[in-house]
């Protein structure tokens, strides 16, 4: 009734729409007109009022849900769920998209939850982030029946650990889970999509990715021969340019090697985890002094922080520096082990009858070109740190910019100082880089690692254009190295399955999100 029109308003418009009609006779049906949209306006007024408290009571419910939920397995962990499921959505939008591709080449995945998963597994840390900073950056608005998630998170942030405390995976609440999730799978083709599926369309996740290729190599190889260590915020290098000599008795090292790893990886992941907590909470701190010290006022909650005073950034950087003091020990140990484990495999690409078995000179080749570009990326991280930390200062600023308020001298100040940090970090890692050639084929031939990774540099005076062409080089920097570590990682584990010795198996941490 508040929206809806009947014969009565129509004839109502139609009469007042004829400019024929005499000012005196008009009159009764003007007032007719307006005594009818103020009976309209109760009812709407009522709507809005019923809709306002109805959400109001919604997310109250949400609120209440979410504190159980808490309460039964802590704070910390409802904040990593609520995070874990956001980048599942973006996995399973990727899923299916493959899905789409290859149900016109008559294959479908067995396993739907499973290659979701892998794509999670998968993501590079950018997408992760870019998930992340967008969940925290949106608040509630009014009138919405559900809470955004930093408003949910911020609600139970102070709720210590939950009453359930196990770190096992939720896999082990299920007797036969792969078989669960087929069984699953083929209901949602067969109910939800109405596809026509038999079992002859269904192929394992390894060949369910479009143009029946192979998952990106090295994936599965780099979550057994690193067992979950190597990843997330700590980049890992071999501080090696080119692939050394065979030592004597490399195979007893080789095994000794193994077996340090396996014992040592649980400490090694824990520290993973606290590093990137470290790092986190350091990049936010960091670069919201970069903006105060550019004269650009914020909000702490922008970089959610507890403060913006110089003090509460200190604080911040100090809980950070314990982090990183308490886990840098493990650390580092494992990650000389690994290191030490990389080069020694790499180095039996030289021995004769290990490159026999491996088709000959070709491993060779591909060990030193991956080491080499490795090399190359080592030598600009830090010079990629610093760019890393201009785009997460920028980013608030060049918001805060396209918005009306106060402070627009301040930001405009600010952000042109935050540019040229940007430009020169950029010129500088595209000075710095090694020359050589890009190793891989999916671009120019004559293409270098300088060309690939910084394409250009677009001056200071283009914003929007210099921010992209940021992101642009950290996605570039990053999944290059992942991608080296990862071709590494299958390298080395063919080498040992070459001299005889099997693979380790995957830890179940490493299908975990971090």
């Amino acid at each position: 009734a508040a929206f809806e029109r009947d014969a009565l308003d129509r004839h109502l418009t139609n009469l007042l729409d004829d400019d024929s009609m005499p000012s005196l006779l008009r009159l009764p049906f003007v007032l007719a007109a307006l005594c009818i949209a103020g009976c309209r306006w109760v009812p709407h007024l009522e709507l809005r009022i019923g809709a306002g408290l109805s959400s109001f009571w919604d997310r109250q419910m949400e609120y209440d849900a979410d504190r159980w939920e808490a309460l039964l397995a802590g704070g910390s962990a409802k904040a990593e769920t609520t995070l874990k499921l956001r980048v599942l959505e973006v996995a399973s939008a990727q899923a299916h998209e493959d899905l789409t591709v290859t149900y016109r080449e008559g294959r479908l995945s067995d396993d739907l939850p499973g290659l979701i998963a892998s794509h999670a597994a998968a993501m590079p840390r950018e997408i992760v982030s870019r998930v992340r900073n967008e969940m925290l950056s949106r608040r509630t608005a009014r009138g919405e029946s559900h809470p955004s998630d930093r408003d949910r998170i911020d609600r139970v942030r102070d709720i210590g650990p939950g009453l359930f405390q196990n770190d096992a995976p939720a896999s082990v609440l299920f007797s036969n889970l792969p078989r669960l999730c087929r069984s699953a799978t083929l209901h949602y083709y067969r109910q939800e999509q109405g596809l026509d599926v038999t079992a002859k369309n269904l192929v394992p996740n390894e060949g369910s990715v479009p143009g029946g290729a192979s998952p990106p190599e090295g994936g599965d190889a780099r979550s057994r021969f690193f067992q979950g260590v190597v990843g997330g915020s700590r980049l890992f290098f071999l501080e090696y340019a080119t692939v050394p000599p065979v030592p004597e008795n490399a195979r007893f090292h080789l095994e000794r090697l193994r077996e340090r790893v396996v014992e040592l990886a649980p400490r090694g992941r824990a520290a993973r985890r606290d590093l990137d907590l470290a790092f986190d909470l350091r990049m936010r701190a960091t670069a919201a002094s970069r903006i105060a010290a550019a004269g650009v006022p914020f909000r702490a909650s922008a970089f959610n922080l507890p403060g913006a005073s110089e003090q509460a950034l200190e604080q911040a950087r100090e809980r950070a520096g314990k982090l990183e003091t308490g886990a840098l020990p493990s650390a580092l140990e494992i990650e000389k082990v690994l290191r030490q484990r990389v080069l020694l495999a790499l180095a039996l690409t030289r021995d004769g009858q290990i490159a026999e078995a491996l088709g000959g000179e070709g491993p060779l080749r591909s060990a030193s070109s991956l080491v080499g570009a490795l090399a190359a990326l080592q030598r600009v991280n830090p010079d990629f740190e610093d760019l890393n930390l201009n785009l997460t200062a920028l980013e608030p600023v060049l918001a805060f910019l396209q918005a009306p308020g106060a402070h627009a001298e301040a930001l405009t100040e600010g952000a042109l100082h935050l540019l040229a940090d940007l430009e020169r970090a950029m010129h500088d890692l595209r000075r710095k880089v090694s020359p050589g050639r890009y190793p891989w084929g999916h671009v120019d031939k004559e293409m270098t690692m300088a060309l690939y990774l910084v394409p250009e540099v677009p001056p200071a005076g283009q914003w929007l254009r210099l921010r992209d062409m940021g992101h642009e080089v950290r996605i570039r920097y990053l999944d290059t190295h992942d991608r080296l570590v990862s071709e590494l990682a299958a390298l080395s584990e063919s080498v040992e399955e070459a001299a005889g010795l099997s693979r380790l198996r995957p830890h179940d941490a490493v299908r975990v999100l971090r």
